[in-house]
């Protein structure tokens, strides 16, 4: 792979890639961290905050291609994945939907740069949406057709960013299902009840 990426005109190293990315739910003068992801060298980290700082859930993807998660209850193993040096294609790492209300409120969102990308949400978008979700995927590098594809297998968007400098690519959004989709499911909240 790394003789691919030579070839293709690369002059990056993966040992010394880094990245950070950072999902954020924006209220009236409030910022809630929701989620972290960090690229170091072939290192991957994604985690739910919790208002204390530490993280709730914590999966880490490394250059042997192992790959953990970490709980409260200790840490699990997944079978080993293709490193990331190796990686095509695309993979979710993450999905799945923080409690706003266990978010760590009073977090200070910085600014873009060529290391950061932070997604901010109104905390109020979040609210009127059913089930909205957060989704990690990786993706192969240079491949923006899978990232396409990605985003348009899943419902709303509701904002997405792509860290496009490392290897895989990190792609993160916020979705939720169509209202065709919620109105389909038994139970739904949108689905008009008959009258008797």
């Amino acid at each position: 792979m790394y003789a691919r990426l030579r070839a293709a005109g690369e002059e990056w190293l993966m040992a010394g890639q880094r990245a950070e990315v950072r999902i954020v739910a924006d209220a009236a003068q409030d910022h809630a961290l929701l989620m972290q992801v960090s690229v170091k060298g072939e290192d991957i980290y994604c985690g739910v905050c919790l208002p204390d700082g530490w993280q709730m859930l914590r999966q880490s993807y490394h250059a042997s291609g192992q790959a953990h998660v970490h709980t409260p209850a200790g840490r699990l193993l997944h079978e080993p994945r293709t490193p990331p040096a190796s990686f095509e294609g695309r993979h979710r790492l993450f999905g799945g939907s923080p409690d706003l209300t266990l978010a760590r409120w009073g977090y200070s969102p910085r600014p873009d740069t060529g290391k950061r990308r932070t997604l901010r949400l109104p905390v109020g978008d979040l609210q009127r949406q059913p089930g909205w979700s957060i989704a990690v995927w990786l993706v192969e590098r240079g491949r923006d057709d899978l990232i396409t594809d990605t985003l348009a297998e899943h419902g709303v968007i509701l904002g997405s960013t792509v860290v496009e400098w490392t290897q895989p690519m990190v792609l993160a959004f916020v979705w939720t299902m169509s209202p065709e989709k919620w109105a389909r499911l038994p139970g739904s909240p949108l689905v008009p009840r008959r009258s008797r």
